[in-house]
């Protein structure tokens, strides 16, 4: 009867024409009246991310968390260093690389209506009202029609 999907995982499909997919293939699946219901982080919030450092420290990890923002390839990239203690008392790393797409929500409803959804709406981060300039998460409902 629905989907959900969470934690701004759609920012993580890096091609348009996959997000129009899974839409598709979505729409497909959920029930005649079910609902699509997703969270993207926005573009703004990306954008004000470039450049930032994030640290996170406790008696056995160290994170250092950075990114950047590429305007022409509207995609936010985030290094991330963890250094993890180990039982010898030695310090081991690992790193990852996390790119997130800036979708802008007018073609994410564009999607959505070409996928076959109706009676989209969009909600402000955690607020039960249309999203306001500069939100950093907008909540999507979308209904497959009878």
């Amino acid at each position: 009867d629905a989907a959900i999907c969470c934690l701004d995982s759609l920012n993580y499909l890096t091609s348009p024409k996959d997000v129009q997919r899974t839409f598709q293939r979505l729409h497909l699946f959920i029930a005649p009246g079910g609902l699509l219901v997703f969270d993207v982080s926005s573009a703004a919030k990306l954008r004000a991310l470039d450049g930032q450092v994030f640290l996170d420290e406790t008696e056995d990890a160290y994170c250092v968390w950075r990114a950047e923002f590429s305007p022409r390839r509207r995609m936010c990239t985030y290094g991330i260093d963890l250094f993890c203690r180990e039982a010898n008392g030695l310090w081991s790393r690992m790193e990852e690389v996390h790119e997130e797409y800036a979708y802008e929500p007018p073609e994410l409803e564009e999607m959505l209506r070409q996928a076959g959804f109706r009676q989209i709406r969009q909600y402000g981060e955690l607020k039960m009202r249309a999203p306001k300039p500069g939100e950093g998460r907008i909540f999507f409902a979308a209904r497959k029609e009878f």
